[in-house]
Formats: C-alpha cells, structure tokens, sequence
C-alpha cells in the first residue's frame, strides 16, 4: 500500500480556565496570526509554552501555528502533549493521529484512529477515521513487511515501539528512547531498525563508543544494513578513525540492498568524507532508477546534491537543486539557509554546508557547552571563561579532530563555534585548522579576518601585513594586537634635560628652528646617549634641509638603539627617501612584534608605513594607516599632515605645516 499523507486537522481550543495574562498574552498571538506573522507567533507561543509549561490553551494554538508553518515535527509533539494534557479533547486526538501519519508513523497513526472511533463514534468525523482505520489495516503486511514482521499482535507492538523510539528521538526525548529501545529488544534483540535508533540516540548523548557498537551489533546479523553502515560512516569519521569510516562507505556503497532510501544513505556517508565528487556520482545513478520523482523524494537527498555541486563551484546547479529541495518541502531549512547564503555579496558569504552544527557535535556536548558558557557568567572573570572553555575541550577531544571539518564544511555557527574554542586554547591542531580557515577563501570575509587575528594573538601568524582574501580576492591587510597607551614617560630626563627638550618642541612649533637646535645641543651634553634628544635634533636637522647631516645622525642614533621606536622609524623614512623601500620595510617589519605602544609610537609608526605604501604606489593600503591615525588622535600635527595626501588641503591643515611634533 502506498503511504498516504493527509494533512492533519487543527485542534480547536476547549474552555479552559485561565490566568489574566495568559488570556491577554494569547490575545496577542491571535493579533499576530489573523495578520498572518506566523514566525512572530510561534517565537511568542515559544516563550508561554516554557511559562506556562503543557498548558491545553498555549499548545492549541501552538500546534494551529506549527501547521500552518507547515512544520509537522513540532505539530505533532504539541499534539502529544494536548492530549496528555487534556486527554478528553476529541479535536487534539484527531489531530494526533493524522500527524503520526503524515510522519510516517503508521501504527501510531492506528492506533490513535482507533482510539478516537472508539471514544468518540458520533463524532462528524469518525466516518472518515474509520475509513483511514480500513486503509491502514489494509495495507499494514506492506507496511511492516521491509522489517521482517506480520500483523499478528505482538508484530504490530514491536512496530509501535519502533515508532515510539523514532518519536522520542524527534522530540529530543532521550530517556525514553533507550526506555522502548530496550523493551523493543528484550522482544527481539536483533530488530535493526530500533537497535539504528538506539544508536543514534546514543551519539546523541554524547556516547560515541556505544554508538559504535550498537551500529556494528546491527552489522553482525545483516552485514549490507545501509541504515547501520551510513552511521557508522558518521560515528568511525567524527571519533577520528578516518580509514575505518572510508572503508565502511565503501562497504555501503557496493551493497547489494534494494531499499527505498539506499542512495541517500550512500549520499550521506560520502558527504560526511567530504567526498563531493562520489554524493554526484551516486545521485545521477539514483536518477536513473526512477527513485528521485517529485512529490515523493527526499528533500535531503537534492539539498546534498546541491551542497557537493555548489563546493565543487557550479553554482548554478546548486541553486537549481536547492530549489528542487524547496519544491518537495517548502520550508525545508537547509536549502533556505544555503540558497541566502549563495545570495550574498561574496565577501559575506560563508560557503555551501551539507550538515548544520548539531548534526557534528550531537545535543550532549551543546548542552555542556550551555552550562559551561551559564557558569563561569556568573564568574564574570574572562579567566574563568576560558578555563571553563579547556574543561570542556578535555572532556570532548573529538571536537580538536572535528575543527577543520566545522571550518571548512559546516555552517557559520560551526566557524564561530570553533573560534570560541580557539579563544581558550593552545592546541597546535586547533590553531592549525584556524590558520588554514583564515587564510583560505571559504567563510565570510570578516569571520576569517577575526579567525587570523585570533591565530597571531596565539602566535600562529605574524603580526603585520598579510594576504587575505577579501571580496573574492587576495588583498593586502594587516594583523595588529597593539595596546595604545597614553600614560606618560616620567623619570626619562633629569629636570635640566626635560625643561631643555620641551622649550625646543615648541621652539619647533614656533618655526624657531634654530633656537631648538642650540636647545637641544645643550640638553645633548648633558645626557649625550639619550635617543629621542638625538632624533629631534636631526628632524630640526631635516627641517632646516640639512638632510645628509640628518641622515647621518639618525643613522648613527639608529645603531646605537636599535629599539628606539621613533629612531627607527626616522631611519625608514631617509632609506624610504633614498629609494630602498625593501630596507625600509625590514625596518618596519618587526615593529609589528611589539603588544604595546604609546599614542606618539603608534602615530609615528602609521606614519612609516603610509610613507612606504605611497612609495610603493599602494596609496589604499596607505589610505588604512591613515584611518587608524585619524581614528587615534584626529587632531595630531601628524595626523594633520598626513591628511593633506589623502584629502584636498583645507586652510587649517595648511596653517598647521606639515612638520609634526617631535617624538619623545
């Protein structure tokens, strides 16, 4: 018998009392449906339902909006819990029944038909439940025959439980998934279909070892069990036993079973492996069985054809199959959330993903993120954070080997995911896959610009100029970790020095250039090894064209102190005006290094590198220094100066100069 979808009828509210701001905040969510904002109402319904926890009135209405967003997992559990709730609402057992059948669950779907006509057989409709009684009866040896049972009683109790199970899972019950599993296997221990669940639930959980053994138990007795072999593709890949999985695919994809969803279970090992061309090649052979006609094929196996085309970089027939996706489940989220991502501009784009986040990680190990995360925010120390964070890494090192896989093939709440991680960990492997993300071309351009900086702050990159791609191509950026700081330099001079080096910076402003040479040869005397005295008097040097004299004492101050931040700059600038740009820049380079600046540093330093880019033609990459200036001090002299090459001089740039204050 052909498996019948009928949509379910919705459940109309009964009169029950209710708290005053339970009634209004209903009011509210009629508001919202009669106006028809569907996603506004169930967010709304969301919070009641935790509020007023299985109360009949919220999940009525939420399984009315569920249905008309046609989400028929999330119709059905507010089903079931109405008629736990309100177990004499006729409405919501109807209701009930048409969603397990409409969710593939047959003999559920029975079961509540019968208990409906028995306890309500004047109902209007129980003609028609009587009907869909007949039909299900009917067909019930098609039905159960693919899993070796008849329709005797104790068959059709081994099926309700297997349906039992795959309701649970659905619905995030785990408890009560292994609870039936093993009742359902105390009947018969070799049922595969509830032993594939079981194991399921146990990946789920967090237990990967008893997942793997649950799936090879199922093996034992049917060796080509393309359910058991597809999982533990995805079990043996995830724990890191990378050939084990690779040659499980291989088992599963010359198996010689003919049932209804082999090649999606082929598609599925393979887009686990990241085997893009092998998910192609399957599809293609699975078009030409016939299997693939619209409305009956699953939409999961176009999504993950649509997924291999669009990293194999044939968009166009990506978005054709998502849309075929779409076209099967109109609300089916993986090809909506790809299909928005493939419509951004390129630097927003993340890439095409086959699985989401959960599917990699599995509920346990997001539920002690969560309460990681909800514990050390009550700490409020970023240290706690991060060990909370190396807690978790220890207690989950699956997620190390998954990080390049997150990265590069799943979605953009795995990147972040993983660069949370990153945060709180030096684990080379984990770096290393951050590293390959930042500087490769998948991901959005500001993700993988906050991936690259994260990695230099851990030592991975250096700090400084790098080639990122940005906007689809390579770009020069830049890498920086500076602290700026503005806490001034006391006890550097004695008394006498530092009222001679202050009369000579404004002697300086004053355009009095040789009083603040004579000035600052007397604060030389005193103190004829200090570097900054030196570097001022050769920019009076330079402002007075004395540039070989310059040069020579700012070469000389240079080898003296080779870390003297303003020195070196200074040196950059003269080699920068002789033409040795690539001298200059070795130079600069290493100041990259440093995690700490002063302003007056910071400024001097951004302006070594507009100088060089300019002089390399690079005015753009120039134009980024100059923004981090202006951003830093807008009014600075330098600042000021500096601004006249990037914009048209104004009036009070020109009566500033273009001198700039000595460095200190």
């Amino acid at each position: 018998m052909a498996k019948k979808k009928k949509s379910p009828q919705p459940a109309r509210a009964r009169i029950i009392s209710m708290p005053p701001r339970l009634i209004e905040a209903l009011e509210e969510v009629d508001d919202l449906t009669r106006r028809k904002r569907w996603n506004e109402a169930l967010v709304r319904l969301d919070e009641l339902d935790e509020r007023y926890s299985n109360h009949p009135a919220v999940l009525t209405q939420l399984a009315n909006v569920s249905q008309q967003l046609n989400d028929m997992t999330r119709f059905e559990d507010a089903c079931a819990r109405l008629v736990k709730a309100d177990p004499n609402n006729d409405d919501a057992t109807l209701a009930l029944a048409g969603a397990y059948l409409h969710n593939a669950r047959p003999v559920l779907g029975l079961r509540a038909f019968r208990r409906f006509v028995q306890q309500w057989p004047e109902h209007p409709q129980a003609p028609e439940a009587q009907k869909l009684i007949h039909d299900l009866e009917a067909g019930l040896a098609e039905l159960l025959e693919p899993y070796g049972l008849s329709t005797d009683e104790t068959s059709l109790t081994l099926a309700e439980q297997h349906e039992k199970v795959q309701f649970y899972l659905a619905h995030g019950n785990y408890a009560q998934v292994k609870r039936v599993a093993q009742e359902a296997l105390r009947r018969q221990p070799d049922f595969a279909p509830v032993r594939n669940n079981l194991s399921l639930c146990c990946f789920i959980e967090g237990e990967l070892d008893q997942a793997v053994a649950e799936a090879q138990r199922v093996l034992d007795f049917q060796p080509d069990n393309i359910h058991a072999l597809s999982n533990l593709v995805r079990f043996l890949f995830i724990l890191g036993r990378t050939e084990e999985a690779r040659q499980t695919a291989e088992r599963l994809k010359n198996s010689p079973t003919q049932a209804a969803d082999l090649w999606l279970k082929k598609m599925e090992a393979f887009a686990v492996l990241g085997d893009d061309v092998t998910v192609l090649d399957c599809f293609r052979q699975a078009e030409q069985t016939g299997d693939l006609a619209l409305p009956t094929a699953d939409p999961f196996i176009f999504h993950l054809m649509a997924a291999s085309y669009a990293r194999l970089g044939q968009e166009q027939e990506a978005r054709q199959y998502w849309k075929r996706a779409l076209k099967v489940s109109p609300h089916f989220q993986l090809a909506e959330e790809n299909l928005a991502d493939l419509r951004q501009p390129i630097g927003q784009r993340h890439g095409a993903w086959a699985y989401s986040l959960p599917y990699w990680i599995g509920d346990k190990s997001q539920r002690d993120l969560v309460a990681v995360m909800q514990s050390a925010s009550q700490n409020k120390k970023e240290a706690a954070l991060e060990q909370a964070l190396r807690r978790y890494l220890q207690q989950h090192p699956e997620l190390i080997r998954l990080a390049p896989v997150l990265l590069q093939r799943s979605d953009p709440a795995a990147a972040m995911f993983v660069l949370s991680l990153a945060g709180a960990s030096t684990d080379p492997e984990l770096l290393a896959a951050l590293k390959d993300f930042a500087l490769g071309q998948r991901g959005a351009d500001n993700l993988r610009h906050q991936a690259a900086q994260l990695v230099m702050v851990k030592g991975g990159l250096p700090a400084g100029p790098i080639t990122l791609w940005i906007k689809g191509q390579p770009t020069k950026t830049l890498l920086m970790n500076f602290e700026i700081h503005a806490e001034p330099s006391e006890g550097q001079h004695s008394r006498a020095v530092e009222h001679l080096l202050l009369e000579s910076i404004e002697a300086s402003r004053d355009n009095d250039l040789q009083r603040a040479e004579t000035l600052l040869h007397q604060a030389l005397e005193l103190e004829p090894q200090s570097p900054d005295l030196a570097n001022n008097l050769a920019a009076v040097y330079k402002a007075q064209r004395r540039d070989a004299e310059a040069a020579s004492l700012a070469r000389q101050n240079y080898e003296r102190h080779p870390d003297y931040l303003f020195g070196r700059v200074r040196m950059a600038s003269i080699l920068i005006e002789d033409g040795q740009l690539d001298a200059a820049q070795q130079l600069l380079d290493p100041l990259f290094a440093r995690t700490r600046l002063h302003f007056s540093e910071f400024l001097a330093f951004c302006g070594g590198q507009i100088e060089l880019l300019l002089a390399r033609g690079q005015k753009d990459s120039a134009r980024s220094w100059f923004d981090l200036m202006e951003a830093a001090e807008p009014d600075h002299p330098s600042t000021l100066h500096y601004r006249t090459k990037f914009l048209k001089p104004n009036i009070r740039d020109l009566l500033h100069g273009g001198w700039g204050r000595p460095g200190r």
